[in-house]
C-alpha cells in the first residue's frame, strides 16, 4: 500500500532505469511493462495506470530531466497495449529483447515448454524480470557463461532466457505455473530433469558459477539418461511367467511401472543393475492407463477384464497371479514370531554366559587372596 508522500512505485523503478540505463532499457519493455499492468489485463486498467505516471511525469509539472522521454514512451505504449499490435511485432522487433546478443534466446511459453520437454541438448534458461535490478546486473555475466558453454559442450547445451512479467507480486505466471520463488532464478532443464540454482544472489553472478553448474547438470541428466536406456532392457513380466515354477522358486523384484513416467525410467535403471549384477531376479510390469467410462471418470483395471489375448502387449494382473494376501499375512506372522523367540533365546544365553564369567572372576579372586594369605 502506498504512503502518503512517497513515490509511485512504478514511476520510481521507471525514473531509476530512465537514469541508469537510458532510452534503449525502456524501448526493451513491453507497453504493460511501462505501464506497470498485468499483460492480459482490461484496457480500463491501463489507462488508469497511464493517467497515474502522466501525472507524475508530465514535463510541465515534473522537474526530472527524463521526464519528457518517460511521459512519450507512456503514451506510446498505451496506444499499442489498446491496439494490441505489440503482440504480433514483438518477435521481430529487436529492441525489445532484453539479451541483443545472439548467445541467448528469449523464450515465450511455447518455446519454454518444448526446452523443458528437450530429448536432445540440456537447456540453461534464466527467469528474469525486466525491472529487476539483479537481473540487469547479471546480464552481461551471463552471455559470458553462455558462450563459454558454447564452447565447452557445443550443440550438447542450449541457453535462453524467459521473462518474467509485471505487476512485481505474487501470482504470476511464472510463479503460479512455473514455481519460480523470485528473479533471477536458473534452472537446467531437459525431459524428466530439472536442476536449479538458488535465487537472491548478493553479488553479481560470475560466469564459472554459472558454467560449474551447467556441467554438474549435463552429467547429471547423461547418468539419468543412460540409466533409463539401460532400464529398457528388463525383462518384462507376464502374467504365464509370473505363475511359472521358476518365477515362484527363486527370489524376485518386480517393478510396476506406467507410461511417460521420467521417475519410473530412472527407478528401471536402478535395478537394472541388481539384475546384472544377478544379485536377484528383475522384472518390470507396465500398467496400462486407465481408459475413461461411459461417465468420464477413469475405470479400474479391476472392473475390466484380463486380456487374455495370445501375443497381446498389455497385461491385466489380478490376485490369482500371487499368493494370497491372508496366506500372506499368517506367514509374516510366524516369521515375526520365530525371530523374536531367537530374540529371546540369545538374549536368555547372553545373561547365562555373563553370569558365569562373573562366577569365574569370583574364583579367580578367591584363589588370588588364599595365595597371599599363605605368603
Amino acid at each position: 500500500e502506498q504512503r502518503e508522500g512517497q513515490p509511485e512505485p512504478t514511476a520510481a523503478w521507471l525514473e531509476g532505469l530512465a537514469r541508469d540505463e537510458g532510452e534503449e532499457a525502456l524501448e526493451r519493455l513491453l507497453p504493460h511493462e511501462l505501464l506497470g499492468v498485468g499483460e492480459f489485463s482490461p484496457v480500463e486498467a491501463a489507462k488508469a495506470a497511464f493517467r497515474r505516471l502522466g501525472r507524475h511525469f508530465h514535463p510541465d509539472k515534473s522537474a526530472s530531466p527524463h521526464s519528457a522521454l518517460l511521459f512519450d514512451q507512456l503514451r506510446a505504449a498505451l496506444d499499442q497495449f489498446k491496439s494490441g499490435s505489440w503482440r504480433t511485432a514483438q518477435d521481430d522487433d529487436d529492441r525489445r529483447r532484453f539479451f541483443t546478443d545472439a548467445a541467448v534466446v528469449e523464450l515465450n511459453r511455447t518455446s519454454h515448454a518444448a526446452a523443458a520437454a528437450s530429448e536432445g541438448p540440456l537447456w540453461l534458461v534464466q527467469y528474469f524480470a525486466p525491472w529487476c535490478h539483479q537481473c540487469i546486473a547479471n546480464k552481461a555475466y551471463y552471455v559470458l557463461a553462455a558462450r563459454r558453454l558454447s564452447q565447452i559442450l557445443g550443440d550438447r547445451v542450449r541457453v535462453g532466457a524467459l521473462r518474467c512479467g509485471v505487476p512485481r507480486k505474487p501470482g504470476g505466471w511464472c510463479e503460479t505455473e512455473l514455481g519460480v520463488p523470485e528473479h533471477p532464478t536458473f534452472r537446467a532443464l531437459a525431459k524428466g530433469f530439472a536442476l536449479e540454482l538458488g535465487p537472491s544472489l548478493p553479488q553479481p553472478l560470475l560466469p564459472e558459477l554459472l558454467v560449474n553448474f551447467t556441467l554438474r547438470a549435463a552429467a547429471d541428466l547423461r547418468r539419468q539418461r543412460a540409466a533409463a536406456q539401460r532400464g529398457k532392457g528388463l525383462r518384462q513380466l507376464t502374467p504365464a511367467a509370473a505363475a511359472s515354477a521358476d518365477f515362484v522358486a527363486s527370489p524376485q523384484l518386480v517393478l510396476f511401472t506406467e507410461p511417460d513416467c521420467s521417475l519410473c525410467d530412472i527407478v528401471r535403471g536402478a535395478v537394472a543393475l541388481l539384475g546384472e549384477a544377478r544379485l536377484i531376479n528383475v522384472s518390470v510390469v507396465e500398467c496400462p492407463a486407465a481408459e475413461p467410462a461411459e461417465g468420464g471418470a477413469a475405470s479400474s483395471p479391476r472392473e475390466t477384464e484380463p486380456n487374455d489375448k495370445e501375443g497381446g502387449d498389455e497385461y491385466w494382473f489380478s490376485h490369482e497371479h500371487f499368493p494370497d494376501g491372508g496366506k500372506q499375512a499368517a506367514e509374516h506372522f510366524a516369521f515375526t514370531q520365530a525371530q523374536q523367540q531367537a530374540q529371546r533365546d540369545a538374549e536368555w544365553y547372553g545373561e547365562e554366559v555373563e553370569e558365569e564369567e562373573k562366577a569365574c572372576r569370583r574364583e579367580e579372586g578367591r584363589l588370588a587372596a588364599a595365595r597371599e594369605e599363605r605368603r
